[in-house]
């Protein structure tokens, strides 16, 4: 069965020193997300300053005013086998190095409230798939404490509600609303996060700002209490991508098939569902 790589996930600066400053004679390859006929264009300027890594310059957080810096990393489809996908049985490193930042010490400083339109072409009940995303978000704040499932996780990114008006993915300056819903991605991509924030200077200086997500009308999606065969799998996915909203980077190293964060995903797939080690060390690590 083909895997598809994970997400498109748009950041602000991973590291600076990394990637610098975009150089101009770099191609920009344009990537749109269309819900309900709008459309979300990364912006003419980007610059592709690595493999599949735009940089998208620098907007004003309406928040304080303060600059922030924006990423677009860009993660397309690729045919990958089972083994690759999820090893049956992974050779198991150290627990500690399962796990990577979107930059070091960024993290949610001050909690926000977040609004979805959980409405989908696929028959999923709204309020389950809202509630779906809300356990994801609770998983993660459970992970914070270094534990799984206890119910007593720190407020990392605050309450949820619910809309049935139309939201907008920020993709060329954050807007103090961090908004979630379904949308039309090119094929190969199965979501994309996009999270705003100060991400250069001394690690205990930076901070995530905004996130928003929206994920693909282009794949059939499923909210069952098991997996579907042939279908994307909500609570699947969305935890992986709470994983980017709090501050993690994708994994692509085999022996690290196991986590929530490894970074392909295909239909009927499960198991990021629930944090695995790496998932649980990386959290509380980052929010200790």
């Amino acid at each position: 069965m083909k895997k598809i790589i994970f997400a498109v996930c748009l950041v602000v600066a991973v590291s600076l020193s990394v990637y610098g400053v975009a150089i101009a004679s770099q191609t920009r390859v344009p990537a749109t997300v269309g819900p309900s006929g709008q459309t979300v264009i990364i912006p003419e300027h980007a610059v592709e300053v690595a493999p599949h890594v735009f940089y998208l310059g620098e907007a004003i957080d309406p928040a304080d005013g303060q600059m922030v810096r924006g990423y677009a990393f860009m993660l397309t489809a690729e045919a990958k086998t089972d083994s690759v996908n999820k090893p049956a049985k992974p050779v198991k490193p150290a627990v500690n190095t399962c796990y990577g930042f979107l930059a070091s010490g960024a993290k949610w400083k001050t909690v926000e409230n977040w609004v979805m339109n959980s409405s989908n072409p696929f028959a999923m009940d709204e309020m389950t798939v809202f509630n779906l995303l809300d356990r994801g978000i609770n998983k993660w704040e459970d992970a914070a404490n270094g534990v799984v499932g206890d119910g007593y996780g720190k407020n990392v990114v605050g309450a949820g509600s619910f809309t049935t008006e139309m939201l907008n993915a920020d993709e060329t300056a954050p807007d103090n609303m961090n908004e979630i819903y379904f949308g039309e991605l090119e094929p190969g991509t199965i979501g994309v996060t996009i999270v705003w924030g100060v991400f250069g200077g001394a690690p205990k200086a930076r901070e995530l700002r905004e996130w928003d997500q929206v994920y693909n009308t282009y794949y059939t999606w499923s909210a069952e209490a098991s997996g579907v065969p042939d279908k994307m799998d909500f609570d699947n996915i969305a935890t992986h991508e709470l994983g980017h909203t709090m501050g993690l980077d994708d994994l692509y190293t085999d022996s690290c098939g196991q986590e929530t964060m490894y970074g392909y995903g295909t239909e009927g797939e499960t198991y990021k569902r629930d944090l695995n080690a790496g998932d649980v060390v990386g959290m509380a690590s980052l929010y200790k």
